[in-house]
């Protein structure tokens, strides 16, 4: 049983997929929570280097990130991404409805409609749905949609890379708390919440249905505090009752004669000056308090990052998908882990081709010496036949070494590759033999793109003889392009 274990454990270990961790981003501090280490880390933000959700001192921001990538990860060959959480006043959603239609027109209507209603110029911003799952009318389909500025989300995302963090996908706070919420049943998947949070910016107010968030609104401690230097203990009850009675009333609004169950505190302080607020002007209302250190955001970005790349489906606003952010980073992964894998065979093949030909050369050392001595004679048939195969060995070694030698140069020949193929070609095969022509299979947006991919290889001098046989080309039921490209490799210097 151990034994199998063992195996279980080093298979595991071969086949890890990436690591990946929440990280939320605040005016004040930065919190990095990864749930399959138990890595929590968190720094506070000097003032001035992010202001209302908007990266004002690179420098620094990127000294941060740097400090907390080399605690996190020591190693900078050792891949890490993020769940990117960014607060909601950076953050517009909203919902709409539409008529049950088919599964293959539901994304170009969704599409339409998010243009539509994108309450910011949608040529400069990154915007992604997801469907509000739960009870509702059988004819209509609930979609969740959600804009972001894509200069401000590009900020991010550039100093994220600098710092040596992938990014797997970008959302929102109230996206990110209503997760950890329900991970830890404190609302259901079918009910409608309140849920008003307390931060160091201000007051965060969201309304969810079906787990999802349908509505925030941020509202800064500087419009509590006035011009006063401090904030009165009298102003901020009075803001706070000001603020919940307007989302109440937007709430009844648009969800006429659905009744919530229950309003819900996060927050570190001020627990029993809320608490006398809302009984005396929410009294019909049930009410719950949770501590911001049990229940954040950056926890349920964490979540997400446990979640299989290719079944995360989840809003992620940025220039790509939440699985397509992740293609290059997962070759370039595999690349690693199978190069470490040849390197420790290759290596254990030579200790053992080197052990055995000591050992051989020594038996054959003293069996010469018992001959010499016992028939004083040369070389007989029997210790030719040995050096016959002590030679052998030798041959094999020299062998194992060119092996190793060359899987040093194959990793730079991939990679080459697949920066040439670019966003709109996927490799699925590549093989590669130093004595005949290289070959690739792919899949391509269209012909022109994978003719494109073949001018780029053919443009290089370290390739030759770059071939795509129009009878190679043939379109799939998804309307992409399959296609083989064979080529000559005349170097491996890139």
């Amino acid at each position: 049983m151990r034994g199998i274990k063992g195996l279980k454990w080093f298979i595991r270990k071969l086949s890890s997929p990436l690591r990946v961790a929440g990280l939320e981003l605040t005016d004040s501090s930065i919190k990095f929570l990864d749930l399959k280490k138990g890595e929590a880390i968190s720094y506070r933000l000097p003032p001035g280097v992010i202001e209302a959700g908007i990266i004002k001192d690179r420098k620094t921001f990127i000294n941060f990130l740097l400090k907390l990538r080399g605690q996190a990860v020591p190693s900078r060959r050792r891949p890490i991404s993020v769940i990117l959480v960014l607060p909601i006043n950076n953050v517009y959603i909203g919902t709409f409805t539409l008529p049950q239609i088919a599964e293959e027109n539901l994304a170009e209507a969704v599409d339409l409609n998010l243009k539509m209603s994108s309450p910011i110029d949608v040529a400069k911003t990154y915007y992604d749905w997801q469907e509000i799952l739960g009870p509702r009318n059988k004819d209509q389909i609930e979609i969740l949609g959600a804009f972001a500025y894509q200069k401000v989300v590009d900020d991010f995302i550039g100093a994220l890379e600098e710092a040596g963090f992938g990014t797997a996908a970008v959302e929102f706070s109230s996206l990110s708390l209503a997760r950890e919420l329900l991970a830890k049943k404190i609302i259901t998947p079918t009910d409608f919440y309140f849920i008003v949070e307390l931060s160091p910016q201000g007051l965060n107010f969201i309304l969810t249905e079906s787990s999802s968030p349908t509505f925030h609104y941020f509202y800064p401690w500087k419009l509590v505090q006035g011009d006063s230097r401090v904030i009165a203990l009298e102003e901020f009850r009075r803001n706070l009752e000001s603020e919940m009675r307007r989302v109440l009333n937007f709430y009844a609004t648009h969800r006429s004669g659905q009744k919530l169950p229950e309003i819900i505190f996060i927050t570190p302080v001020l627990e029993e000056e809320i608490s006398s607020l809302v009984q005396a002007k929410f009294g019909e209302y049930k009410f719950k308090f949770l501590k911001s250190d049990e229940v954040n955001a950056v926890a349920g970005a964490a979540r997400r990052g446990l979640v299989s790349r290719s079944e995360d489906f989840e809003i992620s606003l940025a220039n790509l998908s939440a699985r397509g952010v992740f293609e290059r980073a997962q070759l370039i992964n595999f690349v690693n882990v199978w190069r470490n894998i040849t390197l420790t065979l290759v290596g254990f093949l030579l200790i053992l081709f080197s052990a055995s030909n000591f050992i051989l050369r020594r038996t054959a050392t003293e069996a010469s010496l018992e001959e010499s001595i016992r028939l004083g004679e040369p070389e007989t048939a029997e210790l030719a036949e040995l050096k016959q195969k002590v030679e052998e060995f030798n041959r094999l070694v020299t062998l194992v070494g060119e092996i190793k030698s060359g899987a040093r140069n194959f990793y730079p020949l991939v990679q080459k590759v697949s920066d040439l193929a670019g966003p709109e070609i996927t490799l699925t095969r590549f093989s590669f033999y130093s004595e005949r022509p290289a070959s690739i299979n792919g899949v391509a947006s269209s012909e022109n793109a994978a003719v494109d991919f073949k001018n780029r290889i053919a443009a290089l001098p370290q390739f030759s003889e770059v071939n795509l046989p129009l009878s190679s080309i043939s379109k799939t039921n998804e309307g992409q392009i399959f296609f083989n490209l064979g080529f000559k490799v005349n170097n491996l210097e890139f």
